[in-house]
Formats: C-alpha cells, structure tokens, sequence
C-alpha cells in the first residue's frame, strides 16, 4: 500500500478528519509502550528504528553501524522482523538456502555482512543470540516494540520528507508522537543533505534533547556509468521518488518510472511489461539493491541494482556513541 499524499502536505481537512482516530491510536501505543516488560540481553543491543511507517534509512544505518562494530573487533548479529517473509520462528538466514518470500528482502542484504536472525518474537531471537559468539546485536526496527531493553537507541528519518505532518497514523504517517519518542532515543540521525537537515532541526528544536547528527546514501561506485544512461527504472520502497531523485543525480535518463508499494511482490508479467517498454525504447531496466533480492532467479542478470552505502557526517560522534555502549555494557 502507497503511503497518503496529505501525510506529507501542511495538515489539511484530511488529517483533521481523522485527528480522533489519531488520538486513540496514540494513547494505545502510549499504553502499550508504558506496559512493556523491557527484558535486558546478556549482551549489549542497538536498536535502529523509526518513528514512521516504511522506510527512512533503517537499513543501511544498521549496515554501516554493523560493518563500524566489526571494524573495531565486534562480533554484531542482526535481529530483524522479516517483513514480508514467511518465516516467523527465530530463523538465521542462509543465504544459500531461503529467498526474500521466506525471510522478506531487508534480512537478505543484511545476512550479506553480519549473522541475521528473523523473527518475529525478539526476546526469543534474542535468547538465540546469546548462545553464540556475538558481542552485541543490532535491532533492525523494533523501537516500538516495548519486550526488549535497548543499551543505544538510534532513531533514523529522511530529510527530504522528515516526520511529516506530525500527525500519527491514520492522520499522518507517526508511529507514535515524535516528542514522545524522541524522548526515548540516544541519537537522532537525519539522512539527506545540509539544507535538509537543517530545516527539520529547525522545525522539531523544541523536541531535540538528544545527540544530533547527520548521513548521507552515497551510490557505491561498480565501473557502470550511469551519465546519460536510459533507464525504465522501478521500485518498492517506502519512499520510490527519492531512489529516481538519486538515479537523476548521478546522470541516468528514466524514460519511464514504476513507483511500487514498500515490500510489493514483483511477478514476472510485469517484468515482461516493463522489459518490452525498455527494449522499446533503448533503455535497461535499474531497481533498489532491496527489490533486486526479491527478483526471481531467472530476471537477476537481466535488471541493474543500484547499490548504496551510508556515510556519517561526524563519524567521531557514532564512535563515541558505540564506545559508550561498550563502557555501559
């Protein structure tokens, strides 16, 4: 399912309209949270979440704190939902044996630097964990699940769309208030640019009682060049239009773009649309490194993936975030 316009547009009659609903969704949340019996790990967890629906940059912050941990002698294993897999049970990912319809698509690039495990029950993943070597675990998601205690909260959110309306669902696109959220965090990270970042500092000051820093997604150069390459380009990701913004960026010429819900099955027929449409008119075929895990086997050589990678603006500051994890722990 798409995500609303009117989540990201001035509060309008919309919003207004559904304000109650909003209100009862947030006081179960609050309820719910207030109620959680917050278990603690042997070893110590990062948990890098949200506060809205879909994407923001989750992933790839985990990537990058994950690949740092390592970098300084951590063993960090993943623990992650799987959305849009079939697997609920504490189930580590194989690479060589399950696909994206078994443990969904996120698992599959994390699985690709450090152990993963899916479930949907995260103490019991967590137990799991804890009978191997890893040093520490990096929650994808979860900042809203109250069964887990977190030793470092990281809270991650796109510049260019920020938190916004500031309503929570079904009004807007909040998980819970960002006041009350940001209340539990350690450490916001903002994606996006200078000027971003900025305006949404400036727009949420009074709620900013944590660290603050910023990141950027830089494309992980593979010998392709992209300048004025045609491109029918598609994806399924929370937020479609920033993957084309970026394509454009380095120089690729879309023809034609196919903005999917976040997690959307992609089935052979409407590859075969959008492959006749490219072949039409001389263009390839790009998607996200998310989509291309959950492209059938038979389309993975015939469709470009654009790879990205996270770079911190103040890599000092998540340095001493993760030493001061290790000095808690």
């Amino acid at each position: 399912m798409r995500q609303p316009d009117f989540w990201y547009q001035a509060r309008g009659f919309r919003s207004s309209l559904l304000k109650p609903l909003s209100a009862l969704y947030a006081l179960q949340q609050s309820r719910r949270l207030k109620a959680g019996l917050r278990i603690s790990s042997k070893i110590p967890v990062i948990c890098v979440g949200n506060l809205h629906v879909g994407g923001g940059g989750k992933t790839p912050t985990a990537l990058a704190i994950a690949k740092r941990l390592i970098g300084q002698g951590h063993r960090p294993h993943f623990i992650t939902r799987g959305f849009g897999g079939s697997a609920s049970n504490p189930l580590q990912v194989d690479l060589k044996k399950h696909h994206s319809k078994m443990v969904g698509d996120e698992p599959l690039l994390l699985a690709s630097v450090a152990p993963t495990w899916v479930a949907a029950d995260r103490i019991r993943a967590t137990r799991c964990v804890e009978q191997t070597d890893a040093t520490v675990i990096v929650l994808d998601d979860g900042f809203q699940d109250p069964s887990l205690n977190h030793d470092l909260s990281i809270i991650v959110v796109d510049a260019r769309r920020g938190f916004g309306n500031g309503e929570v669902l079904p009004a807007g696109p909040l998980r819970e208030p960002v006041q009350q959220g940001l209340a539990r965090a350690d450490l916001l990270l903002v994606v996006g640019d200078e000027s971003q970042y900025r305006h949404l500092t400036q727009q949420w000051s009074q709620c900013l009682t944590m660290e603050v820093t910023r990141a950027r997604l830089k494309v992980i150069e593979t010998g392709i060049n992209w300048e004025n390459m045609r491109l029918v380009a598609f994806a399924g990701i929370a937020d479609p239009e920033k993957f084309f913004l970026t394509l454009r960026e380095i120089g690729g010429e879309i023809i034609q773009e196919f903005p999917l819900s976040d997690h959307a099955p992609i089935d052979t027929r409407m590859l075969h649309r959008m492959a006749t449409l490219a072949k039409a008119k001389d263009a390839s075929l790009v998607t996200t490194e998310k989509d291309a895990v959950r492209l059938p086997d038979s389309w993975r050589t015939r469709v470009l993936s654009l790879p990205i990678h996270l770079n911190f603006e103040d890599e000092e500051r998540i340095n001493q975030c993760l030493e001061r994890l290790v000095c808690r722990a």
